[in-house]
């Protein structure tokens, strides 16, 4: 009993945790956020440590000295709005479950869950204003004509887009971006946005926001007295699904 209870406190020593919360999350949908265990002994590995995130656990059965291992924990949550990891628990299980020595990490980790996607008979709301400008090509976003630039492959991409040379370079899928035609600017205003429930009305604009930007259609959005005016880029998204996701909170 004494040796066990020596092991798990050794166990413990000289270890560290990093979490990482991608930036994108929407309510209803399941994501992963990445764990990495470091293990900063000089002489001994580390063993049976299991990391409980907000219910949910993952079991890192060994990791050498001077050495990290990365897992994967997956989280949903029902509702848009700000969110917080305020501490994780940690538990050595080592040696053999028989003796067992946990700890409370600290911690202030804070993200927003965007709305939920939905598409809805409004989804073409601006569809009139989507006009191309002539036949003319320039540098914008899109899944036509020619590549402009390589990016990092995105869920939803075409697989046919996937620019399979710079993805064995790197050893990440990569995707070729192309020019898209011009189409006119819209902007999406939420107050005379004609549906009633407002969390209808925020999954409806969070889908028509996605899409357009997708397409390469530059898209703005007026919300609570601000004036998000009209981008492709994707920080221009996330800033207008932020406005969306704390919308009355």
């Amino acid at each position: 009993m004494i040796i066990s209870g020596y092991l798990s406190r050794g166990n413990f020593s000289k270890i560290s945790l990093e979490v990482e919360v991608p930036d994108e999350i929407y309510a209803n949908s399941e994501f992963a956020i990445k764990i990495r265990l470091i293990n900063q002994k000089r002489f001994f590995p580390l063993f049976l440590m299991k990391v409980n995130i907000l219910e949910k656990e993952r079991l890192f059965p060994f990791v050498q000295r001077k050495n990290s291992e990365i897992s994967h924990i997956l989280l949903k949550f029902n509702q848009r709005g700000k969110f917080s990891i305020r501490e994780i628990n940690l538990c050595s299980v080592f040696p053999f479950n028989f003796f067992i020595k946990c700890s409370r990490l600290q911690k202030d980790i804070e993200f927003i869950v965007f709305p939920e996607m939905k598409r809805c008979k409004h989804a073409d709301y601006l569809a009139k204003d989507m006009k191309t400008a002539g036949d003319r090509n320039i540098m914008k976003q899109g899944f036509d004509s020619e590549p402009i630039f390589i990016r990092d492959y995105a869920e939803g991409d075409p697989l046919k887009y996937i620019h399979w040379k710079a993805t064995a370079k790197t050893g990440k899928l990569k995707t070729k971006e192309l020019s898209s035609q011009s189409y006119k600017p819209v902007i999406i205003d939420f107050e005379s946005f004609d549906i009633k429930e407002v969390e209808e009305k925020i999954s409806c604009i969070t889908y028509m926001i996605n899409s357009y930007i997708k397409r390469g259609v530059p898209v703005g959005l007026k919300i609570n007295g601000e004036i998000y005016k009209e981008g492709i880029s994707r920080q221009h998204k996330i800033n207008m699904l932020k406005a969306l996701a704390l919308y009355g909170k």
